[in-house]
């Protein structure tokens, strides 16, 4: 359990993500804001990993 609690800290700590139009531009919201949504991790993928560098890369 004590795996579960720090992977739920971790997520807990992430910030989420702006969207990105295809023009590499903010996207916005009706009400002019940026638009932000949760990231996705592939947490299956990641615990994979052999090196650090790639899990920098999915992270």
């Amino acid at each position: 359990m004590a795996g579960f609690e720090k992977l739920k800290a971790y997520v807990d700590g992430s910030k989420p993500c702006k969207v990105m139009t295809s023009l590499g531009e903010v996207a916005l919201d009706k009400h002019g804001k940026p638009r932000i949504e949760p990231r996705f991790v592939n947490t299956k993928l990641l615990l994979s990993c052999k090196t650090v560098s790639a899990e920098d890369t999915l992270l």
